[in-house]
């Protein structure tokens, strides 16, 4: 067994082997691929520019107390390690959470040289991350009006303190990572684990379509094994557009746009289902500086097919 495959070997048996039990939902990311850091702290720095995303999400149907979701991430790249920063406002019903994780990942591999494709940027790159953050949840209880029970008497506050691990590897192509964005908790608050393993590649299909199949394996304790598929089709790095599907019985449709070499905008719509009442609709906005995406630089580079 090679070095690589000894610390993947590692890494996952710490995600599976802690002890410690714990009950809230993480958010529901229906762009994780295209926002990695929200799930896994081992991205940060992954690409060799700063890099920032806004997604949001919600149903716009008008009903108070609708779930909707809003991230925001950074990454920062250094020579051997990477800073990230994520921040989550997640809304439903009358609960009311607000998330902030710090990420630090060391590259035990980094490999940018002839990174840089006509089909993307694929660095040789092996990562191990820690993170840690606050949980700040607040439960509006008073405007449901049950004024006579003393269940819903006052709101609720608290905050938790997390602490999560992630490992993310990448070669030409391929990438895999796995992550327990909130492995351990303090405060005496109960939270549920998450474990996320995901994974993808490109392949070239021409000289100008790239298709990128990805999926998503997450467990939550205490609950059914859960699956995202995922495809896009990529048009010169300018134009996306696919499809998914989650084992919850709902799809997932993606448009996404390269708007200028710095700017990318991606929508996606999940309509109702037999078991999703709602529909859905997300929107993601990605920055990324200095080279950002644009292909003309790819033109200069010596690449190494």
């Amino acid at each position: 067994m090679n070095r690589t495959k000894i610390f993947i070997a590692i890494a996952w048996l710490v995600l599976v082997s802690a002890e410690f039990c714990v009950a809230q939902q993480q958010p529901i990311n229906s762009q994780y691929m295209l926002n990695t850091l929200t799930i896994n702290p081992a991205f940060a720095g992954y690409y060799d520019q700063v890099d920032f995303t806004f997604s949001g999400q919600g149903q716009l149907n008008g009903i108070e107390g609708s779930p909707s979701t809003a991230m925001f991430t950074m990454s920062l790249p250094f020579k051997k390690t990477g800073i990230g920063a994520t921040f989550i406002n997640d809304k439903a019903g009358p609960t009311v959470s607000n998330s902030v994780r710090a990420s630090y990942a060391f590259k035990l591999i980094s490999k940018n040289r002839n990174s840089y494709t006509n089909s993307g940027f694929f660095p040789t790159n092996l990562s191990l991350a820690l993170e840690a953050g606050l949980t700040m949840r607040k439960e509006d209880l008073l405007q449901l009006g049950a004024v006579n029970d003393p269940n819903f008497s006052q709101n609720l506050e608290t905050v938790i303190p997390t602490f999560g691990v992630g490992i993310y590897y990448s070669k030409r192509n391929f990438y895999i990572g796995a992550s327990s964005p909130q492995l351990l908790t303090g405060g005496g608050e109960n939270i549920n684990r998450h474990y996320y393993l995901n994974g993808g590649i490109v392949l070239k299909l021409d000289r100008n379509w790239l298709l990128k199949p990805n999926g998503l394996i997450k467990y939550v304790m205490g609950a059914p094994l859960q699956f995202d598929v995922n495809g896009i089709f990529s048009y010169r790095s300018k134009f996306d557009i696919g499809l998914g599907y989650r084992s919850a019985s709902s799809i997932n449709f993606l448009a996404g746009f390269t708007v200028s070499k710095h700017i990318r905008i991606v929508y996606s719509y999940t309509p109702p289902t037999q078991n999703v009442l709602l529909n859905t609709n997300s929107l993601l906005l990605n920055v990324r500086l200095g080279k950002g995406f644009d292909r003309g630089f790819v033109k200069k580079q010596k690449i190494n097919n």
